[in-house]
């Protein structure tokens, strides 16, 4: 053994006192608690989106076919009167986003000479967004 490495081996290192005894975190420490707090954010976001996917659908769900009966009463209103034709429009400021095509025919191929004389065919898509997401409809009103 050298002697340099005997002086340091006896020799007592005083304890530090005050602040320096004062513990902290070690980088891996802050590390792990960083990439704990990430993994954490991410699924909250992840959550966060998912829920409002799902209320935006599930306005859609109930908007949209609302629209479209009060449509179809409009239409029921005029169907006396009106040719088969198509048309297309939107609802208004109360509903900018939405948008109604629609489609009326006379008859049924199938349906017999007496019934489908008065028998027109409604057909009607409420889109959202220009066609995100739409909504069918597709009836019959009798017309004597």
């Amino acid at each position: 053994m050298k002697p340099r490495d005997a002086i340091l081996r006896c020799h007592r290192w005083p304890k530090p006192t005050g602040a320096a005894t004062v513990g902290g975190f070690t980088l891996l420490e802050v590390l792990v608690a960083l990439f704990v707090v990430a993994v954490a954010l991410v699924a909250v976001y992840r959550l966060q989106a998912q829920t409002l996917m799902i209320g935006d659908d599930a306005q859609f769900a109930v908007t949209a076919p609302l629209l479209a009966r009060a449509k179809i009463a409009q239409i029921d209103a005029a169907l006396p009167h009106m040719p088969p034709h198509s048309a297309e429009g939107d609802f208004g400021a109360g509903y900018p986003a939405y948008a109604w095509q629609m489609t009326v025919s006379d008859g049924v191929a199938d349906a017999p000479e007496s019934v489908a004389q008065g028998l027109k065919r409604i057909d009607l898509t409420v889109s959202f967004n220009g066609g995100q997401r739409r909504f069918s409809l597709h009836t019959f009103r009798f017309v004597p």
